[in-house]
Order: C-alpha cells, then sequence, then structure tokens
C-alpha cells in the first residue's frame, strides 16, 4: 500500500509498467516540451518535438503537463504553456526557451492542484 498523492516526472522518457500504473491510477504527471497531442509519442523529445514544431511552421510551441498512461504522451493534457516561436528560431534557441520556462509552470501547475484550482482527471 502506498500513501503518496502524485507522483512527479519531470520529462521521462521510458514507459512504466502496468504494475507502477495501477498503483497510481490518474496520479502520476509528466511534462512534455511541446504542443500534445500533435507533437508527442514514442521518439518525440528534445530536439526532435522543436525540429518538428519548426519544420510544422505552426505560430507556438510550448510545455505540456500531462497525466501519464500506458502510452507516451497520450494521457490527458492538465495545464498547457504556449511559446510562440520567434523569427529565425532554431531547435536549439526554441528549447533553450521552453526550458527556461518549464520548473516554474510546473511549480504554478502542482501549487494549482493542491490548491483544488486544477482538478485531476478521474482515473479509469
Amino acid at each position: 500500500m502506498c500513501s503518496s498523492d502524485l507522483v512527479i516526472l519531470s520529462g521521462y522518457l521510458r514507459r512504466l509498467g502496468p504494475r507502477v500504473l495501477a498503483a497510481f491510477p490518474g496520479r502520476i504527471l509528466n511534462i512534455h516540451p511541446g504542443p500534445l497531442p500533435q507533437f508527442g509519442g514514442e521518439g518525440m523529445y528534445g530536439a526532435r518535438v522543436h525540429e518538428a514544431v519548426i519544420a510544422a511552421g505552426v505560430a507556438e510551441s510550448g510545455a505540456v503537463i500531462h497525466v501519464v498512461d500506458g502510452d507516451y504522451d497520450h494521457g490527458p493534457a492538465i495545464a498547457r504553456l504556449r511559446v510562440p516561436l520567434a523569427p529565425g528560431d532554431t531547435a536549439e534557441t526554441l528549447g533553450q526557451r521552453i526550458t527556461a520556462l518549464e520548473p516554474g509552470f510546473y511549480l504554478e501547475t502542482l501549487k494549482a492542484i493542491v490548491a483544488g484550482k486544477i482538478a485531476l482527471p478521474i482515473a479509469p
């Protein structure tokens, strides 16, 4: 038996197994450095995400805090940070801007969850 309310991952890149997911249903969070679901999934992390965002010609990227489930970057999004692309952005410059914002964004989202301002989806 476990007494944790939340499991907080920060850019965790491995798929969690069914035992871990079952122990914390709907209570495992991770952050992704780009818009989901468009720029997520297996193999989409770090510079790969930023390169895909720039190649797609979209106006903004960002970060998404989501509930972890059995598929990569698939669980419900609970918070989104929007970061406009700047003229001449590269994967490196976009990644640097997003990475600099992620810790504060994650902390503010966690505070909002604790304060009851953001509700986690009900686990299956």
